[in-house]
């Protein structure tokens, strides 16, 4: 599982962390938390909202369909 912190989300989005953990709460973006309470964004996940949003991807970055696992609920 690849993940990203929100201060590498802030820098690929080019925004700031505080920005991320907004779009996080409003439900922009989906993250979970850790045991010690940091934030966590799986990379497919930031790269999907990026491409909604138009912001561009690094390069070499592309974006995977991701199905929902039926099992996850």
């Amino acid at each position: 599982m690849d993940v990203v912190t929100i201060s590498e989300a802030g820098r690929l989005c080019g925004v700031s962390v505080k920005t991320i953990t907004n779009w996080i709460e409003q439900g922009h973006i989906k993250a979970h938390k850790t045991v010690g309470g940091h934030r966590r964004i799986l990379r497919a996940d930031l790269y999907c909202f990026m491409t909604e949003k138009s912001i561009p991807l690094p390069d070499g970055a592309k974006v995977e369909s991701r199905e929902e696992d039926p099992h996850s609920r």
